[in-house]
């Protein structure tokens, strides 16, 4: 797994498929309890399968996000991955992008993430982390 703070508010993350994939996304989930302020953009491209499990963590990861205002986007998801969301009716649940250059577009047209325009510092992993998970943002 590969991670990448591709700018102050954004964070790119390249999955890897196979019998990794769920201990890599809990490896996200533990690192955004501390930087639950930045997007997340999870590229999928090595990801073929999605279990009951790697759905259950994903689920988490986008509510360890949206506490904070922030967002995560699913992105060059393949054929099998894809059937696979679509059938639980989760592509309507995540913010699915076609490519890296659609995801980062995504959220920098609406800049990062909704922390940093709400007011909240991105800065320094400043925020503080009730007994919940949550970030502590003023909303």
């Amino acid at each position: 797994m590969s991670i990448q703070n591709w700018s102050e508010g954004v964070i790119l993350v390249d999955l890897p498929g196979g019998p990794e994939l769920e201990r890599e996304l809990e490896k996200v989930s533990e690192l955004l309890l501390d930087r639950a302020d930045c997007a997340v953009l999870l590229d999928l491209s090595n990801v073929s399968i999605l279990n009951s499990h790697c759905l259950a963590i994903l689920l988490r990861i986008r509510r360890q996000l949206q506490i904070c205002g922030s967002r995560l986007v699913l992105f060059n998801i393949g054929t099998r991955a894809g059937g696979i969301l679509s059938v639980t009716g989760l592509v309507d649940v995540f913010e699915i992008a076609g490519d890296r250059s659609q995801a980062l577009a995504a959220v920098q047209a609406n800049g990062g993430n909704c922390c940093a325009r709400q007011g909240g510092s991105t800065r320094n992993n400043s925020r503080s982390r009730g007994m919940d998970g949550s970030c502590g943002a003023t909303q």
